[in-house]
């Protein structure tokens, strides 16, 4: 049921594009207990107050894209884009959004700036 994962449900990826943080969507898999709890004390230290990327909220053809409205965007805790994650996903979908991602861990090897939609 929603809201019964404890430390956080899912998180937020984006990627760089003209110096300017894209969202690409919601990553919601591929955590365990231990890696919520690890990310969710590293997470804490870069909360900020308002959202990072430049393109949300974005209504597209009369619906918000990924379920990401107004109202779920106050619900979100919002943190300075510092880390890289690595995601697996199937594909871009045609609005330009990960399609079934699933968190694989942290990447410390980039810096967030070398983040870039893959071609």
């Amino acid at each position: 049921p929603a809201g019964s994962r404890k430390h956080f449900g899912a998180i937020l990826v984006g990627y760089y594009t003209d110096n300017r943080l894209m969202f690409a969507g919601k990553v919601g898999t591929g955590f365990t207990a231990k890696s919520l709890s690890i990310l969710h004390d590293k997470f804490r230290a870069e909360e900020r107050d308002d959202c990072p990327f430049v393109d949300l909220p974005l209504k597209q053809n009369g619906k918000w894209v990924q379920g990401i409205t107004p109202s779920e965007m106050r619900k979100c805790t919002w943190i300075n884009p510092v880390f890289v994650c690595e995601i697996k996903f199937a594909e871009w979908t045609r609005d330009g959004k990960l399609r079934q991602p699933v968190f694989l861990g942290l990447r410390e090897d980039k810096s967030p700036k070398e983040v870039v939609r893959e071609a």
